[in-house]
């Protein structure tokens, strides 16, 4: 039976959550705030054009402007939706088969009569239809904007259609990332990893394609027609945001006049099948992933065994090497190479297209201004580093919480460590988890150098926001972690938290400052400076314009630091104050000072 018990227990457990509540609240007056965002927008532009009757004398809107009000809402739920499943997709799916081996109760799911398909099965169905109840906690706000007219039926059918298959592969690709993953809390990351790397292979692709354009070499024109074009044409093909993009059309225009139906059943058809045969694999391999892993033990490294003089320098912090290095204990070979093998993929799509435009610079066969350069490296750098802080801060959402579903917690306190001590190793050890990724996001600028030498400049200037945003989220996901027990939902409150700081407020702000007349110096001051994009991307801008940016876009760029600098800086000091008092360990509780033989200090008599 394909629907069984596991799947009975995955709906009676995901409808006893009130997070999943509470986000489809979020999610329809999320969608509330998108049409109020449209209706402000088309009102504003509308009622000063001349010859264009969209508000009438009294201000009210026309039957035109209700259509044009109409089509912008649709292409703004369009993208919102697309871009809400595949970013809520794996966060909600990568953590069904990995949650099972972390709390070690999959093994009484191997004893029992169940099949691995019907495991898988039941699995994956029982999470989509939690993505699909998300997405049907829009169709009221649907309702209201299709009253308006102006955007045909057969394109909403369409637009559902991609987003099903959409969820349905990106949750293949997340439960496949979460079979091989022993923590919830390094499925979600690792899911969203791959889902990305899908979505930026296309247009890394087609810019080194372009680039090869310009050489004028046969193995260049070979390679591009024969092996790249049909490559780019292949993913193109079930490629979601490139489908949307040429169905949706530009805000205000005629929607659905280039709908390719067939195109588009294409690309479900082939989402579908690229998701049975993941799941295929998932069927294969999840009984066969978690045996070997447990027969297997833990392969020490090197660098830590021996005497005690030859061990690294950081076990005499025993829970700073435990949060940098003794993750690694329990890793096979395979496994740490597979891990460095998936970073080197990412940096090398993240670093190819400015590889290929340094090798023709270097070899003379063309010339890439400065400019040029850096506004590929602007987007590319602010994509992922964006990204890269949301993976942050949501890693960081499973320091504790991991602590208490491996029942390690009690053991961590009863140690003579202070808050001070845990605290700050579980944050350096964080960032210590992403610094390959950081330090290959810092070499796309610095590569610049190479033409200009004011890119050293615009390198420190994306270390320091890089660095600050990364501590401001380690911080958020720390504090989180603290005050919950599941890792999936620290997860999901973070990276909820660090989108309404860094994203939310100033999109928000942004709709209301232009309606509202806001000035320039008032934008600066109150709502671009938490805006994480504007903070990675500012300094790459500014070193490649030849005059000096506004005064206004400096201090909002200083104050943006300044602000995650001062929530980097308390959080982290209200964590190390707030630890023990959370988690139940008062001060009086905690053991006392050990001497340097590891012999408890004899504590004085009391004088009568």
């Amino acid at each position: 039976m394909p629907l069984g018990p596991v799947f009975r227990h995955e709906m009676l457990a995901a409808g006893r959550k009130r997070r999943y509540f509470w986000v489809r609240v979020l999610v329809g007056v999320g969608m509330l705030l998108l049409l109020a965002m449209g209706y402000l927008s088309v009102y504003e532009q509308t009622r000063f054009q001349q010859g264009y009757n969209a508000v009438d004398g009294a201000g009210r809107m026309s039957i035109s402007g209700a259509a044009m009000l109409s089509s912008t809402f649709y292409v703004m739920f369009a993208w919102a939706t697309m871009l809400g499943v595949l970013l809520i997709t794996p966060a909600i799916v990568a953590g069904a088969i990995a949650t099972e081996r972390e709390r070690r109760t999959i093994e009484y799911l191997f004893a029992t009569d169940l099949s691995n398909a019907e495991i898988v099965l039941d699995k994956i169905v029982a999470r989509l239809l939690v993505v699909a109840k998300l997405v049907l906690a829009t169709l009221p706000v649907l309702a209201i904007f299709r009253l308006l007219g102006g955007v045909p039926g057969a394109l909403l059918l369409t637009h559902f259609a991609m987003l099903a298959s959409t969820a349905t592969l990106t949750a293949a690709i997340a439960l496949t990332v979460g079979v091989w993953c022993e923590r919830a809390r390094d499925a979600v990351p690792r899911a969203i990893g791959a889902v990305f790397a899908w979505i930026v292979a296309l247009p890394m692709a087609f810019f080194i394609s372009s680039l090869l354009m310009f050489r004028q070499t046969p193995w260049a024109d070979w390679f591009n027609t024969s092996v790249l074009m049909p490559t780019i044409q292949a993913m193109a093909a079930v490629h979601p945001l490139m489908m949307l993009f040429q169905s949706s059309g530009v805000l205000g225009s005629v929607l659905g006049i280039d709908l390719d139906r067939w195109a588009i059943a294409r690309m479900v058809l082939l989402h579908f099948v690229a998701a049975a045969v993941l799941l295929g694999v998932c069927v294969a391999m999840v009984r066969r992933v978690h045996l070997r892993a447990a027969a297997k033990p833990g392969v020490r490294l090197k660098a830590t065994t021996g005497s005690a003089a030859s061990r690294s320098p950081y076990e005499n912090r025993p829970m700073l090497w435990k949060e940098m290095f003794a993750a690694s204990v329990r890793k096979s070979g395979t496994k740490k190479w597979v891990a460095r093998l998936g970073v080197a993929v990412l940096l090398i799509a993240a670093g190819s297209p400015f590889a290929v435009m340094l090798y023709g610079v270097i070899t003379g066969e063309w010339r890439v201004d400065f400019e040029t350069y850096m506004g590929v490296a602007t987007g590319i750098v602010t994509t992922c580093g964006s990204i890269l802080v949301l993976l942050i801060g949501s890693r960081a959402a499973g320091l504790v919480t991991y602590e208490h579903e491996r029942d390690t917690l009690v053991s961590l306190l009863s140690t003579p460590l202070d808050s001070t001590a845990i605290v700050s190793a579980k944050t350096w050890g964080n960032l210590y988890a992403y610094r390959w990724p950081l330090i290959g996001l810092a070499l796309i600028p610095l590569l610049g150098a190479m033409i200009e030498t004011q890119a050293l400049l615009s390198t420190l200037g994306v270390i320091t926001s890089l660095a600050l945003l990364s501590w401001a989220a380690t911080a958020i996901g720390l504090a989180v972690s603290m005050r919950m027990k599941n890792s999936i939902k620290a997860i999901a409150t973070t990276m909820f938290v660090l989108l309404a700081i860094g994203v939310f407020y100033s999109l928000l702000g942004f709709t209301f400052a232009a309606v509202g007349g806001w000035s320039d110096n008032d934008f600066a001051i109150f709502v671009a400076p938490p805006l994480a994009p504007f903070l990675i991307a500012f300094p790459m801008i500014v070193g490649a314009e030849s005059s000096g940016p506004p005064d206004e876009v400096v201090a909002s760029y200083a104050l943006g630091l300044g602000f995650y600098a001062v929530i980097g800086f308390f959080v982290t000091v209200n964590n190390k104050r707030q630890f023990d008092r959370i988690n139940g360990r008062s001060p009086e509780a905690v053991p006392l000072p050990v001497s340097a033989n590891h012999q408890p200090l004899a504590s004085q008599a009391n004088s009568c």
